[in-house]
């Protein structure tokens, strides 16, 4: 017997879904994962093997049900939400494997810099560690925000964009 898909698990209700003891709707997503691959069970319909896993909460289940795409959509009634979240996360993903490859130039103190989205990222090395700062003139109020030290420069890089992509989600709100 072969894997079931997300699409093929939506014939029938299996797992959670024969329940009448858990809430089929009124559920809310409080966090998206990118596993990278297909490998862990929807806990939803226990059958659909899924890479991006949509936390969802509910005011009236104790625990937190980690679930695929099409449950996640069903158990929200909005299966366009779950959609766009997946994307979104695909899209970042994307972003932060190019982040690396991009054109980094030098600053005027010598340090390696970017300029993306109105923000500025510099990495420069200080007491044998590594470190990103990000400034943003709205976003950041002008302010630099600054990671801790990193083992490398790609490493103080990639915290650079972390630091970004958290700046930017969290003007959004």
């Amino acid at each position: 017997m072969g894997t079931i898909t997300e699409t093929q698990s939506e014939i029938r209700a299996p797992g959670k879904w024969a329940r009448f003891d858990i809430p089929h709707k009124g559920w809310v997503c409080v966090d998206i994962a990118d596993l990278g691959q297909p490998r862990t069970i929807c806990e939803m319909c226990e059958l659909a093997v899924i890479r991006y896993v949509h936390t969802m909460s509910h005011p009236d289940y104790p625990v937190t049900i980690r679930a695929g795409r099409i449950c996640a959509g069903r158990m929200e009634d909005n299966p366009f939400a779950a959609e766009s979240r997946e994307q979104n996360v695909a899209n970042l993903m994307r972003r932060r494997a190019n982040w690396l490859t991009r054109k980094w130039r030098k600053s005027y103190r010598g340090n390696a810099m970017v300029r993306t989205d109105g923000a500025v990222v510099v990495v420069f090395e200080e007491n044998a560690a590594w470190i990103a700062t990000v400034k943003h003139p709205i976003l950041t109020h002008g302010l630099w925000i600054q990671s801790r030290g990193c083992k490398t420069v790609d490493e103080a890089k990639l915290a650079g964009f972390e630091i970004l992509m958290r700046v930017k989600e969290v003007s959004r709100v």
